[in-house]
């Protein structure tokens, strides 16, 4: 079950018995086999107009996020523990959002539209685009829930400073959802603080906090209950190339 694999990950990653590398690797390498082995059928039977083979096209599918999320699970546990393996280098925002806009929007699903606004030219930044994409998704995933019955995501970027008045680069996130309480948004950050009972891990936001700090950035939220919650993370520009 989902709940099984939680656990077994998040012992995992408290004993500190696994290897840097070797967690790359077996998330990487396990996540893809589940993935090409679901793939080629799935293909198949969506290609197939046998009235059959309906239930299974669901089940596949359902089997397919279940392997996501747990591969999703396992890459944020190894982040939280800093044991992931950070590859930073200069790049364009607005090309991992871009590159990420098919799988926000099977993350959000239907009801709910994506309304992208880059700002460009942007200054590059130096992050790795792999954990950046996993802010995007994190982020989204949490709007999702907060727009049971649908609304908009807003992604956009922008060149800016910080408190120091070092450039950066701001990436906003905003969602048109039910909005947070002051003492649910004091603790958003929190590693394992959720609202959403079982179902949450606590692990979403305070990944991506992680991941915006380590760029020596900063990240924060805005939000009003009826209104909607704004994320922001601020990225210092590099002038490496």
């Amino acid at each position: 079950t989902d709940e099984d694999i939680e656990a077994a990950n998040q012992q995992a990653a408290a004993e500190g018995d696994l290897d840097q590398t070797d967690d790359e690797q077996t998330t990487a390498s396990g996540s893809g086999r589940v993935r090409s082995a679901i793939n080629f059928p799935r293909r198949e039977l969506a290609l197939s107009g046998d009235s059959r083979w309906t239930v299974a096209r669901s089940d596949i599918g359902r089997i397919e996020q279940a392997a996501e999320g747990a591969a999703r699970l396992t890459r944020q546990l190894l982040t939280f523990a800093r044991r992931d393996v950070v590859h930073s280098r200069p790049l364009d925002i607005n090309a991992v959002v871009t590159e990420t806009v098919g799988l926000l929007e099977r993350t959000l699903g239907e009801d709910v539209r994506l309304d992208v606004r880059l700002s460009e030219p942007l200054a590059p930044v130096l992050a790795d685009p792999g954990q950046l994409q996993q802010v995007l998704v994190n982020v989204a995933i949490n709007a999702r829930h907060a727009m049971p019955s649908g609304g908009t995501l807003t992604i956009a970027t922008a060149n800016a400073l910080l408190d120091d008045h070092t450039p950066c680069v701001r990436l906003t996130v905003a969602d048109t959802g039910g909005g947070m309480a002051p003492e649910v948004l004091a603790r958003a950050f929190e590693p394992f603080f959720t609202t959403r009972n079982e179902q949450g891990t606590g692990l979403g936001l305070a990944t991506v906090y992680g991941i915006v700090t380590q760029t020596g950035g900063t990240a924060s939220l805005a939000s009003e209950v009826g209104v909607g919650t704004t994320f922001s993370a601020r990225i210092p520009t590099t002038v490496d190339v």
